[in-house]
């Protein structure tokens, strides 16, 4: 199981921090898209840990609309 205490909430530290330099973002804005990220990662790796495969249905669209 990955260790979301401590490596998840540094790895969302420094994935913000990146984020921060780059982006002129309320404190507000910022706050909430920490928490969303977040949010994501945990159920994403939960996801990974349970072995559910993600899919996503509308993916394929979206590349054929890429690609034309």
């Amino acid at each position: 199981m990955y260790d979301i205490k401590n490596k998840l909430f540094t790895a969302t530290d420094e994935m913000m921090s990146y984020i921060s330099i780059r982006l002129n973002l309320s404190q507000e804005s910022f706050n909430s898209l920490k928490s969303d990220l977040l949010s994501y990662l945990k159920l994403t790796i939960k996801t990974m840990e349970l072995n559910i495969e993600n899919t996503n249905p509308l993916l394929d669209k979206i590349k054929l609309r890429v690609l034309l």
